[in-house]
Protein backbone atom coordinates (compact mmCIF):
# COMPACT_ATOMS: atom_id res chain seq x y z
CA UNK A 1 0.00 0.00 0.00
CA UNK A 2 1.50 3.72 -0.60
CA UNK A 3 1.37 5.73 1.69
CA UNK A 4 2.81 9.09 -0.12
CA UNK A 5 4.25 9.53 -3.85
CA UNK A 6 6.17 13.03 -4.86
CA UNK A 7 7.84 14.25 -7.78
CA UNK A 8 11.39 14.11 -6.57
CA UNK A 9 14.99 14.28 -9.27
CA UNK A 10 13.24 16.01 -12.26
CA UNK A 11 11.01 13.51 -13.86
CA UNK A 12 10.73 10.75 -11.42
CA UNK A 13 8.39 9.96 -8.85
CA UNK A 14 9.28 8.49 -5.63
CA UNK A 15 6.17 6.06 -4.53
CA UNK A 16 7.00 5.59 -0.53
CA UNK A 17 5.06 2.20 0.68
CA UNK A 18 4.08 1.62 4.17
CA UNK A 19 5.91 -1.66 4.25
CA UNK A 20 8.39 -3.17 1.94
CA UNK A 21 10.51 -1.57 -0.87
CA UNK A 22 10.07 2.44 -2.12
CA UNK A 23 9.62 2.46 -6.26
CA UNK A 24 11.15 4.87 -8.42
CA UNK A 25 8.66 5.90 -11.67
CA UNK A 26 8.95 7.81 -14.57
CA UNK A 27 6.37 10.75 -15.71
CA UNK A 28 4.37 8.28 -17.69
CA UNK A 29 3.95 5.84 -14.63
CA UNK A 30 6.85 3.27 -15.70
CA UNK A 31 8.96 1.40 -12.61
CA UNK A 32 12.46 2.45 -13.30
CA UNK A 33 13.69 0.71 -9.82
CA UNK A 34 13.53 0.36 -6.42
CA UNK A 35 14.50 2.54 -4.07
CA UNK A 36 17.65 1.65 -1.35
CA UNK A 37 16.35 -0.64 1.41
CA UNK A 38 17.16 1.12 3.04
CA UNK A 39 14.29 3.61 3.35
CA UNK A 40 11.42 3.58 5.92
CA UNK A 41 8.06 4.85 5.59
CA UNK A 42 8.12 8.23 5.38
CA UNK A 43 5.15 11.04 6.19
CA UNK A 44 6.61 13.59 4.11
CA UNK A 45 10.05 14.74 1.93
CA UNK A 46 11.85 16.46 -0.38
CA UNK A 47 14.54 16.93 -2.55
CA UNK A 48 16.72 19.88 -3.10
CA UNK A 49 17.75 21.02 -6.33
CA UNK A 50 21.00 19.79 -7.53
CA UNK A 51 21.36 18.01 -4.17
CA UNK A 52 20.60 14.22 -5.40
CA UNK A 53 19.35 13.59 -1.93
CA UNK A 54 16.20 12.71 -0.04
CA UNK A 55 15.28 13.98 3.29
CA UNK A 56 12.14 12.94 5.00
CA UNK A 57 9.91 13.00 8.18
CA UNK A 58 9.51 9.96 9.50
CA UNK A 59 7.55 8.74 13.11
CA UNK A 60 10.16 6.33 13.70
CA UNK A 61 12.92 6.84 16.06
Amino acid sequence: MVLRTKHVFKDRILAVNIRGRNYFFDSDGNCIEAASGGYLPMLDFCTFSGDGHIYGISKQV
